[in-house]
């Protein structure tokens, strides 16, 4: 690739989605300071907070539970209306 511009603001979420091999992890490894860019400038805010979920993570999760349900197992002494708080920043509802 050659001159690739990307701008991604502080409330975007992106999804690398393709074959294996494609260069997904590359690309995102390379986004998110991993790996050294070869040419050019990656400026990053330092407010961002950078979080990958990567399909390994799927085989962690049981399918059948909630994300409330999942977040109460990890965390079981916290309320739940902290819990879907948290949960409804990132878009996501039980």
């Amino acid at each position: 690739m050659r001159k690739v511009n990307i701008e991604i603001d502080m409330e975007t979420r992106i999804a690398f989605v393709g074959p294996n091999g494609a260069g997904k992890s590359t690309l995102l490894n390379t986004l998110i300071g991993k790996l050294d860019i070869l040419d050019g400038n990656r400026i990053i805010n330092g407010k961002v907070k950078v979080g990958v979920f990567t399909q390994h993570h799927m085989d962690m999760l049981d399918p059948r539970l909630s994300a409330l349900e999942i977040f109460h197992q990890k965390w079981p002494k916290e309320r739940a209306e902290q819990l879907r708080r948290h949960l409804g920043a990132f878009g996501v509802s039980d």
